[in-house]
């Protein structure tokens, strides 16, 4: 079965048939573990359990795609096929246009996920969403993923900007921090290969990637911006943590020195992790550093929700102290 053929049959309508939604489904599925095989640098970042697999964030980030909404009486999948500019004609069409829209659910998932995890990554979309509820813009669904547009309308002829060609948005205009969002629209409208649209979690990530400080002080001029360094915030999170690990296991016995001191060494490694981004690849693994000969089910009773404790501390102490600053 070819993927234009399934593709065209949703789009009619006639999704009922299983043949062509598992065929699209196994498809999809397959461009997800591939995509996700080839970044698995950024995919492991917002880990924190082991067993949270390739696989598994595949179906979570396609599962949206299928899924019927009940007032349109269409799924999201042909929805954007039938919205797809140019329209697609060909076999290599559809599948350039399948490879996008699974790109986009990948990054979409990836930066939700960042969002939970990442504090950081949080304090910056919050701050992103003020200026687009305090400017003439409006954010929107496409293709799954969230963006920003203009109020006063979008040209969608076009396609979306991914996360190669955002990448190249010159410096310069991302530091345009008091029309920022103004900046790259116009950037868009110059390269007229896209639509004016801007994918949020694509901007933010981007934005902690440049000068995390520098734009967090812009959007909320309260804050000092000596005062408002990543390192600062994740060196507070992680020696609550280790505070929190002295007194609550060491002291009381329930763990003694050199297991201790190896958490207390995850702790740290992962601290520095999360100020690039995120956690990585998952806490067994940190702690395996340096307990050599720790397995998974030794991990797994003794150490497992000690760690998911102290971690949840570490993270939820930076989020407080975030929160502080506003």
């Amino acid at each position: 079965m070819e993927v234009l053929a399934a593709l065209q049959t949703l789009a009619e309508g006639k999704y009922q048939r299983s043949t062509e939604i598992n065929f699209l489904v196994e498809k999809t599925y397959s461009l997800a573990t591939g995509y996700l095989g080839l970044n698995h640098k950024k995919i492991f970042k917002l880990l924190q359990k082991g067993e949270y697999c390739i696989n598994e964030i595949a179906i979570d980030a396609i599962a949206i795609l299928f899924v019927p909404d009940k007032e349109k009486n269409i799924i999201p999948l042909a929805n954007s096929f039938k919205k797809w500019h140019p329209p697609i004609e060909t076999e290599n069409d559809a599948l350039y246009f399948l490879n996008r829209i699974v790109a986009g659910r990948i990054e979409q998932h990836i930066f939700s996920s960042l969002r939970e995890y990442d504090p950081f990554f949080s304090k910056i979309l919050d701050s992103v969403n003020y200026l687009v509820k305090t400017g003439n813009y409006k954010k929107i669904s496409l293709a799954g993923r969230s963006c920003i547009i203009e109020k006063d309308g979008c040209d969608l002829r076009g396609n979306i900007i991914d996360c190669e060609e955002f990448d190249k948005i010159p410096v310069s205009i991302l530091a345009d921090r008091k029309n920022l969002l103004n900046s790259v629209f116009e950037y868009l409208k110059n390269r007229t290969v896209f639509s004016a649209v801007i994918p949020i979690n694509l901007l933010v990530y981007r934005i902690k990637h440049i000068n995390f400080s520098e734009y967090v002080a812009q959007f909320n001029p309260s804050v000092r911006t000596k005062d408002f360094e990543i390192e600062e915030f994740t060196s507070f999170g992680f020696n609550t943590a280790k505070i929190k690990l002295e007194l609550s296991y060491l002291q009381k016995g329930k763990l003694n020195e050199f297991e201790s001191t190896c958490i207390s060494n995850a702790l740290k490694d992962m601290s520095k992790d999360l100020s690039d981004g995120g956690i990585s690849p998952g806490m067994y693994e940190y702690l395996t550093v340096y307990m050599k000969d720790l397995d998974k089910e030794q991990y797994l009773t003794k150490y497992h929700n000690i760690l998911e404790y102290l971690v949840k501390v570490m993270k939820n102490t930076i989020a407080e102290k975030l929160s502080q600053e506003n």
